[in-house]
């Protein structure tokens, strides 16, 4: 790519502003309201708040704008929120990648104990004593 030509592209960009599609609101909600359900009880370890949801929002739009579109699609939603999962376990995994809650700012014993009391339950429930990163969030 030349130097002109890429300057015109960010110039192009930047004059589009992409709005979110039925689809993608829909996605991004679900997601939003499951995830707090999930993790925001009384004394949860972990927050989502909604300067959170702007920012997948902002990033959805920034996705759809650098593919020079004027509508954010569920792809590009779904793509958002894989990036924003990883983030979530990468702030709580310790270098050996294993789950560390105390890594979370709020992050205290009790919370510690009720993950591992839900895992155990869930454990029971289904007959495993092993669980993958992505079914612990």
């Amino acid at each position: 790519l030349t130097s002109n030509f890429f300057r015109k592209y960010i110039s192009y960009a930047r004059s589009i502003h992409p709005v979110l599609s039925i689809g993608a609101k829909a996605i991004i909600q679900e997601f939003y309201l499951n995830i707090r359900k999930c993790i925001n009880g009384e004394n949860s370890s972990i927050s989502v708040t909604t300067r959170q949801l702007g920012s997948i929002i902002r990033l959805c739009e920034a996705k759809a704008r650098c593919e020079l579109r004027e509508e954010v699609t569920k792809e590009d939603a779904m793509d958002v929120l894989d990036i924003f999962r990883a983030s979530m376990i990468d702030m709580l995994c310790e270098e050996q990648g294993h789950i560390d809650i105390s890594r979370s700012s709020k992050g205290g014993v009790k919370d510690i104990r009720r993950f591992v009391s839900a895992l155990t339950v869930e454990g029971k429930r289904s007959n495993k004593t092993e669980f993958h990163i992505t079914e612990m969030l």
